[in-house]
């Protein structure tokens, strides 16, 4: 499949925004990915926060993630509006966050007072709260809540709504063409360290020269199928390690 400008691959939050935000600036984008509704997709759980602080442990070292993650959920009330003006569907979405910390996770306690640092560092106000004051918390015996801190100005999203809006927006905008398969790997030149494109699991080749991976913990292993060329990709951000 040629005549694309930018072959976007993910169909879950991320890739149908960029889907989108590429289309609006005039290319012609194609968006590759089984649909959002997919079993096993992370969208659907993972885009309800915009957590900040609220994912923030004692193992992340990392202050240029943070400050990147921080200035990202600054941007979120303007692209929910672009969104909605695209599509007349309304996305609710909010601020307002507690994190618990709870009897069966002895390293709650600290990740709380890292939460609280990393709070301090992007100027963001937190306070300390009984957990006895959070409405509606009935916890089983052995996760007995033993501290909470609130962050007011965490948000969250309706992750339903959301993605219901993003696809609508991506089936209706013209500049988006919806291709359903799953990408195998990325096609790369022979003769230069640079992608052309990605091939489907049914052989299908997608050819671009621009080509945006946002397929979550899918990415790597389409990188990793790819033949090694030094300095062929560029990585928005650096991913952070999960705490063992």
């Amino acid at each position: 499949m040629c005549g694309h400008e930018v072959v976007v691959v993910g169909s879950g939050v991320l890739g149908m925004a960029i889907a989108v935000a590429a289309a609006d600036a005039g290319l012609r984008v194609a968006l590759v990915g089984p649909g959002y509704g997919t079993r096993g997709a992370a969208s659907p759980a993972a885009a309800a926060m915009l957590g900040v602080v609220g994912e923030h442990t004692l193992a992340d070292q990392d202050r240029t993630d943070l400050v990147f993650r921080h200035e990202s959920a600054l941007l979120w009330p303007g692209r929910i509006e672009a969104i909605t003006a695209h599509t007349g569907i309304g996305v609710p979405f909010s601020q307002g966050t507690v994190i618990i910390a709870n009897l069966n996770h002895p390293a709650d306690r600290n990740n709380l007072e890292a939460m609280r640092r990393a709070a301090e560092a992007l100027g963001l106000p937190v306070e300390d709260l009984d957990p006895r004051q959070v409405p509606g918390l009935r916890p089983a015996p052995r996760h007995a809540p033993v501290a909470a801190l609130a962050c007011p100005d965490e948000g969250w999203v309706d992750a339903q709504a959301l993605l219901v809006a993003l696809d609508t927006a991506c089936r209706r905008h013209p500049g988006v063409e919806r291709i359903p398969g799953t990408a195998r790997s990325v096609l790369v030149s022979a003769g230069a360290p640079a992608a052309t494109g990605v091939a489907l699991h049914d052989d299908t080749h997608v050819v671009s020269d621009r080509v945006v991976l946002a397929a979550g913990a899918a990415t790597g292993t389409l990188l990793g199928r790819s033949p090694p060329s030094p300095g062929r990709y560029q990585r928005c951000w650096q991913p952070r390690e999960s705490a063992s």
